[in-house]
């Protein structure tokens, strides 16, 4: 049987596969013959792949086996070998040669198959870090956030220390954590300081040779009144913003400088995912004047805007037609500095020659408005004269000339 082995004309057999073949030798019509049994290649060694790996605690090493037979040919028996930790404490191995890092230390990794043996030696180092997290992505500044480090495998009996550090002053951090022995995690402060625009910070830390960072995003608060200029009695609005959202709410308390002439809630809430919330300042009415400045203040921080209270009065009296006939009437305009407050605002009315020309005692500006009219009725005269119309209110006094003709 050839496929079993083969023979040269010298008589040398050359083994093929396993089983058996008759070897004949002929000559001169003379036959001899014997039996040639080829038994299988028997496995000779096992190399353990790779030879002397080093992992840090928590980690894992894939290990291979390869057999060498009495052929000379070669088989990977990673599934088909026995492995074994001659130190399970300080790394175990699974049945496909998958090692995992426990502790610190040396272990020795067997793979046996027929009782063939291959091994290797495996040293485990000191876990290492593995990843640093924080809990909030974004906060607004002034508040703070917790960080986390975790390791590959639990710290040793000294705990294992991990350096820390932020790429910005904005976001401030200690300046090591330790992970407590046999422990995988350890927390750490983040706080955050007044900035002027959104920030961003790289929150890096480093252990066993290994560094790992997170970002934070600093959101920065602001301030705005509208309008910035109102008359006395009049509301603004104010607005408190963030750069962006957070996903927390951010509560704020409000003051004014000047109550007597400015009033504003005690605090304003921005909810979780929002990026502003407005608020109303009731001023009052003043007779001269007055700058108020608006704080809010959250987590120490404080934004500030100022509101310029100025004084509601007359800017001015037109007369439609500014000259009538004697006994025809006219209309007046009187014309407000700034709207009129929620309640109106009186102007009183008067006329310098109230036998000529007469006006109401009195007209109220809406208010919302700048301004309203009023009635002016003039009697007839024998010779053409005038009257001053004037407005009042806020202590300031406007007029218009109505000239009266025969």
């Amino acid at each position: 049987m050839p496929a079993t082995a083969t023979i040269s004309a010298t008589g040398l057999a050359s083994a093929l596969a396993a089983g058996t073949t008759t070897i004949t030798a002929t000559l001169s019509g003379v036959t001899g013959s014997t039996t040639f049994t080829v038994t299988p290649a028997t496995l000779a060694s096992i190399a353990v792949a790779p030879a002397n790996p080093s992992v840090p605690a928590g980690g894992t090493q894939q290990f291979t086996a390869t057999g060498t037979y009495s052929d000379s040919s070669t088989r990977d028996l990673t599934t088909q070998v026995t492995w074994t930790s001659s130190a399970p404490a300080t790394a175990s191995i699974s049945a496909t040669g998958l090692a995992s890092a426990l502790a610190a230390g040396t272990t020795t990794i067997t793979a046996t198959l027929s009782g063939v043996i291959g091994s290797a030696t495996l040293t485990v180092t000191a876990p290492v870090l593995q990843s640093v997290t924080l809990a909030a992505t974004a906060v607004v500044e002034g508040d703070g956030t917790t960080g986390e480090v975790a390791l590959t495998g639990p710290a040793g009996p000294s705990g294992t220390t991990v350096q820390l550090s932020s790429s910005s002053g904005a976001a401030t951090v200690p300046a090591s954590v330790t992970v407590p022995a046999g422990a995988t995690r350890a927390t750490f402060p983040v706080g955050s300081a007044r900035i002027t625009t959104e920030t961003v910070a790289s929150i890096s830390a480093s252990g066993g040779g290994v560094a790992r960072s997170a970002t934070l995003t600093i959101r920065a608060v602001s301030l705005s009144l509208a309008p910035a200029i109102v008359g006395g009695g009049n509301l603004a609005t104010g607005t408190l913003s963030l750069s962006g959202p957070v996903t927390v709410p951010i509560t704020s308390a409000l003051s004014s400088n000047n109550v007597a002439v400015a009033t504003v809630p005690a605090a304003v809430t921005i909810d979780a995912g929002a990026t502003a919330v407005t608020f109303p300042v009731s001023t009052s009415t003043v007779t001269s004047s007055r700058s108020v400045t608006i704080t809010s203040t959250h987590a120490g921080i404080a934004a500030t805007a100022s509101l310029s209270v100025r004084v509601i009065g007359p800017s001015g009296v037109s007369l439609n037609p500014s000259t009538v006939v004697g006994g025809s009437a006219s209309t007046g305009t009187v014309t407000l500095t700034y709207p009129a407050p929620a309640a109106g605002f009186p102007v009183t009315l008067a006329s310098s020659r109230p036998a000529v020309a007469t006006v109401p005692a009195s007209v109220t500006v809406p208010g919302g408005a700048t301004s309203a009219t009023f009635p002016i009725a003039t009697v007839p005269v024998t010779s053409s004269t005038s009257s001053s119309i004037s407005a009042s209110g806020g202590g300031i006094t406007k007029s218009a000339k109505l000239s009266v003709l025969r």
